[in-house]
């Protein structure tokens, strides 16, 4: 298991952490892991919005993710492992990942994204709100309005949370989607 020495990580032959620019790009998040449950490795996510809304959906099913690739990922490193056991409890993922195979292994990954393949997500929906991350948003009169850090809500309404404002998710709201720019324009003032 590596170990979390500062901001370093000590390498060992259990997991072989790597390069974060070494990450592919066609992932989506299913959420940072907030803690281990346990004693044997097993490891509690809060769900990225646009996953938990896929978990509500009537697509979602645990079974595809047994088995399947996984990328544990924080800013500067990641290891690529595979689920194990998937649970679904209260909006809280619970994973079983090769190579976390105790507590203390399980709470060195704590707050960071556990991100599996686009590929595995089959609403375009979900994954429109997970590629808009990072985004650029301005308003109709071309006002930055920050990027996207998140986007984020509860069971009635979805936002799109950047550093500066909250904007519903709603097509209300939404004028434009600029995939080639990774722009979105927004009918909203900054004061609202």
């Amino acid at each position: 298991m590596g170990r979390l020495v500062g901001p370093e990580i000590v390498f060992s032959r259990t997991l072989n952490f790597s390069s974060a620019e070494k990450l592919p790009k066609e992932l989506f998040l299913l959420g940072n892991v907030v803690s281990a449950v346990g004693l044997s490795g097993v490891v509690r996510l809060a769900c990225s919005k646009p996953f938990f809304d896929l978990t509500r959906s009537s697509k979602w099913e645990e079974k595809p993710l047994i088995g399947r690739e996984i990328w544990i990922s924080n800013k500067n490193r990641f290891f690529l492992s595979f689920v194990e056991k998937v649970s679904l409890n209260a909006g809280r993922l619970r994973l079983r990942i090769a190579g976390i195979d105790s507590r203390s292994a399980a709470e060195e990954i704590v707050s960071f994204q556990a991100l599996i393949s686009r590929s595995l997500i089959a609403d375009e929906r979900i994954l429109l709100m997970n590629d808009l991350i990072g985004y650029a948003v301005r308003n109709l009169q071309g006002k930055f309005l920050g990027q996207v850090v998140k986007i984020d809500g509860n069971n009635h309404q979805n936002w799109i949370c950047t550093e500066k404002t909250l904007i519903p998710y709603n097509k209300v709201f939404i004028s434009e989607i600029i995939k080639e720019e990774q722009k979105l324009i927004v009918d909203w003032e900054e004061g609202w």
